[in-house]
């Protein structure tokens, strides 16, 4: 079934991203109508449709604690992103409520994806890309869990490496009392 993007007016659509789509051999698939143009795409043929396949198929397998499909696909999933949400389309009112959502739909991909590899056994080696996460969410707790659970897989001797403040190392020492029994079992930190 072909996804219909919402009509724009004449006005609205400028000759550049018509000649962008002409150029890419697309011309077929833009249809002029009285109202204006309208681009009718495959699913397929979209990055985003595309990530939320990927994204459904990586929960799936977290979800059956097949940690390593599951990583895997987040990869793929997030292999598709090359710069911010429609950034081509910056200057479209859509851009405004549609990146924003397709962007926190990006920050919970990267931290599922992160405790699929800590899921997976990961640790120590996953620290510096959380650090970057953390310089980028750097309010998102999630992130600051996982960075915390890398930082005491890697075995530094100091209390998570002396990289994280007494408050944090608290929080940590919570969390760990809190959530160190799954199903009777020791959870795994």
């Amino acid at each position: 079934m072909a996804t219909t993007v919402p009509r724009i007016r004449l006005g609205e659509l400028s000759a550049r991203y018509i000649g962008t789509v002409a150029e890419a051999g697309c011309e077929e698939r833009i249809e002029r109508e009285a109202a204006g143009y309208r681009l009718t795409i495959e699913p397929s043929g979209v990055d985003v449709h595309r990530f939320g396949v990927l994204l459904d198929h990586a929960r799936a397998a977290l979800d059956e604690e097949r940690h390593e499909v599951a990583a895997t696909r987040f990869d793929e999933a997030l292999g598709l992103w090359t710069g911010d949400a429609l950034q081509d389309f910056a200057s479209m009112p859509f851009q405004r409520w549609e990146g924003v959502e397709i962007e926190r739909s990006r920050e919970r991909a990267l931290a599922d994806r992160m405790d699929a590899r800590l899921g997976a056994g990961a640790g120590g080696e996953l620290v510096a890309e959380l650090d970057g996460l953390l310089v980028r969410y750097p309010y998102e707790e999630r992130f600051r869990s996982q960075h915390m659970q890398a930082l005491y897989r890697a075995d530094t001797g100091a209390p998570l490496g002396g990289r994280v403040s007494e408050s944090e190392w608290q929080a940590f020492i919570y969390w760990c009392s809190k959530y160190r029994f799954k199903n009777g079992e020791p959870a795994r930190v």
